[in-house]
């Protein structure tokens, strides 16, 4: 019992700080595809400029900034598996000097068949933190798509411009009208 209280006090670390480092991850794949989509929409005016260059270091700072996110994550679990590791084998450690030092009350056969599944143990114990990690970054999918739902959405600007343009007519009709009204001699 205590194996499982040391491995979800790491699940815990683990999984709270997997799932910033996916919401970090995804944070910043955005500015990467939408200066993807941006570039080749403009491709021939950059050209046209000869700002390939400069597009070039802003795609690459926008990835050297995804990978460094996407590193620490592998780290992360990196950091896992040898915390896990280590409690694994500290627990065949131990099972091994117990099935030692009761050598004429256990059978070899048992022994054999306790440490081989303290071996699975390790395995499985990691096998399940990863799925219910997984499990949880896969939720912060859904959290975005809900924070992105939430957020207020911009002002639709082609009602202002079709509202401008038509007091700016209905202006000059009425200054024509005024003007006309106020300088009749004009058009004689």
């Amino acid at each position: 019992m205590l194996w499982y209280r040391i491995s979800f006090s790491k699940l815990n670390i683990y999984v709270a700080t997997s799932r910033q480092l996916k919401r970090l991850i995804s944070v910043t794949l955005s500015p990467i595809f939408s200066h993807f989509s941006e570039t080749l929409s403009g491709v021939s005016t950059i050209r046209a400029y000869g700002l390939g260059d400069r597009y070039a270091q802003l795609n690459a700072a926008h990835l050297d900034l995804n990978n460094s996110a996407k590193f620490v994550a592998i780290i992360t679990n990196r950091w896992l598996s040898i915390r896990l590791e280590f409690m694994g084998n500290l627990i065949s450690m131990l099972v091994a000097a117990f099935s030692v030092a009761s050598r004429g009350q256990l059978t070899v056969g048992f022994t054999g068949l306790v440490i081989s599944y303290t071996f699975n143990l390790t395995q499985s114990m990691g096998h399940l933190i990863r799925s219910l990690a997984d499990l949880e970054n896969n939720i912060v999918s859904v959290e975005r798509i809900k924070e992105y739902s939430e957020v207020v959405q911009e002002v639709n600007l082609s009602v202002f411009f079709q509202l401008f343009i038509n007091y700016f007519a209905v202006a000059l009709l009425d200054s024509q009208i005024i003007l006309f009204l106020l300088t009749p001699y004009q058009f004689f």
